[in-house]
């Protein structure tokens, strides 16, 4: 019995992992709201913004110079025209004097910088400020035509860390086919309305019982830890990426207001890093899925130039984390920690998927340890998402590639099993791509609650691709293998 209990469970987990690693790539598409009319631009649009307005907000949009579309409304003055942004990032406070200002309308695009642009939604004056309220844009929004063909160095001291507290939510159960949060729509958990200025290194956010630290340190190592210390279960888990002078490439046209061909590499990836230990107070009734979208991101403002079609741009690096725990019995273990090298570049080029080497430093499977009555097991999965674009803070649209990391482990039972005592682990990396909204799909649900009624918000799945399957069972007997 012990034996076919070890079977079921990694049937189970290896179907959890399936589910992990083919869902979290799916992006949001949002379609246009309404028709809207050429506004015009605002006359005085130099950038007259401070390092620390930059860092948070973008650079200014330039007047002229660029082929957009009718509906855009330049506003001049760039950053130092924001007087505020909420803490969902889809709310502007801007000064009305500032030129331009007048001109925004419910269906205009606002564009004052890289991350204060979107579709107006709604607009009111308060005194001297006009505060209003942005859907995302897609580039085709903004441009008629214009080519990004962005090549960046990216480094821990480049990038400045924005959390997002009003994009916080609770951890979720995963549903099937994808693993959204729920947001907590308009709501701040800080209970600041506005959203707090960046950082210079990575912050631990709580979400609910859920420590979650994502990070970008001064050796290069980029990555998430999650942590729990609260309840039946407790957990500490890093999944993470060495790299060496990482740089990344991202590409995409725009003729006639439609999107054609495109593509965003990503070099200087070397390895990958995982550990993870758990424990559960009394077994079976501690497990649980969740799935923790990280309501921050790091980013790089980079002016307007010939490579960004003349438009500001902003360099993101989003986060999401993916767990599922089967530990049985009641005070159950599970340890386990790899190393795994990769070598050459990661992403597509408009037609082909680049696939690094992949080779093993330090197995899991080796280190896979713990004391449970019964078989156990789980699953993470780490999503790591990098684009170039312009819109609101986790929301912009623009080339970009995600790499979806899942690994699972299973441990038999320390009591032993008639014939043998199985132990397995399975790696699976996934790429997703496209040029279009650069936000998870669990922000859809915010979407739909924050924004009003007649926005329209659609979802959509862009290029998936699998990178990499690993399946590693001791001992490799029929028994562990079914």
């Amino acid at each position: 019995m012990r034996g076919r209990r070890t079977v079921l469970l990694a049937t189970v987990l290896t179907a959890l992992l399936t589910a992990a690693c083919t869902s979290s790539g799916d992006d949001a598409i949002l379609s246009p709201v309404g028709t809207g009319t050429n506004a015009g631009t605002g006359a005085g649009s130099s950038d007259h913004g401070t390092p620390q307005q930059h860092a948070a907000y973008g650079y200014a949009a330039k007047a002229s110079g660029v082929d957009y579309q009718p509906a855009v409304v330049v506003v001049g003055g760039g950053p130092s025209a924001i007087r505020r942004a909420s803490a969902d990032g889809l709310t502007w406070t801007i000064a009305a004097a500032a030129p331009g200002a007048k001109q925004l309308h419910v269906g205009s695009v606002m564009l004052v910088t890289s991350i204060a642009a979107g579709r107006v939604v709604a607009v009111h004056d308060e005194g001297d400020a006009r505060v209003v309220t942005i859907a995302p844009v897609l580039l085709t929004d903004v441009i008629r035509n214009g080519k990004i063909d962005v090549h960046q160095a990216l480094d821990p001291h480049s990038l400045v860390f924005q959390q997002v507290p009003g994009l916080a939510m609770g951890p979720a159960a995963p549903a099937d086919g994808d693993l959204p949060p729920r947001f907590a729509a308009g709501r701040s958990v800080t209970g600041d309305p506005a959203m707090p200025p960046p950082s210079s290194f990575g912050e631990v956010i709580g979400i609910g019982v859920w420590k979650v630290k994502p990070y970008f340190d001064t050796n290069g190592k980029l990555g998430v830890t999650v942590e729990r210390e609260k309840g039946g279960l407790k957990l500490t888990a890093e999944i993470a990426f060495t790299t060496s002078n990482l740089r990344i490439g991202g590409t995409a046209a725009v003729s006639g207001g439609v999107l054609s061909g495109g593509g965003f590499r990503i070099d200087g990836l070397t390895g990958l890093q995982v550990s993870f230990g758990a424990g559960t107070r009394d077994g079976n009734l501690d497990n649980g899925k969740v799935g923790l979208t990280v309501p921050a991101e790091f980013k790089l403002p980079i002016p307007p130039s010939p490579a960004t079609a003349e438009l500001p741009m902003t360099i993101t690096v989003k986060f999401k984390f993916t767990l599922a725990t089967a530990l049985t019995g009641k005070n159950s273990t599970l340890l386990g920690s790899g190393k795994y090298r990769l070598s050459g570049p990661l992403g597509y080029d408009g037609s082909n998927v680049l696939t690094p080497q992949f080779s093993v430093e330090k197995s899991l499977l080796d280190s896979l340890s713990g004391i449970t009555l019964g078989p156990s097991g789980l699953v993470l999965a780490s999503n790591v998402k990098i684009g170039v674009g312009i819109g609101p803070t986790f929301l912009n649209a623009g080339p970009n590639f995600a790499v979806n990391v899942a690994f699972g482990a299973t441990n038999g039972s320390s009591l032993g099993a008639p014939l043998a005592r199985c132990r397995g682990v399975t790696l699976d990396i996934d790429g997703t791509y496209g040029a279009s909204l650069n936000a998870y799909a669990g922000v859809v649900d915010f979407l739909r609650k924050r924004l009003p009624g007649f926005t329209n918000v659609e979802f959509g799945v862009e290029g998936k691709s699998k990178l990499l399957h690993r399946q590693q069972i001791l001992p490799d007997v029929p028994l562990c293998r079914g």
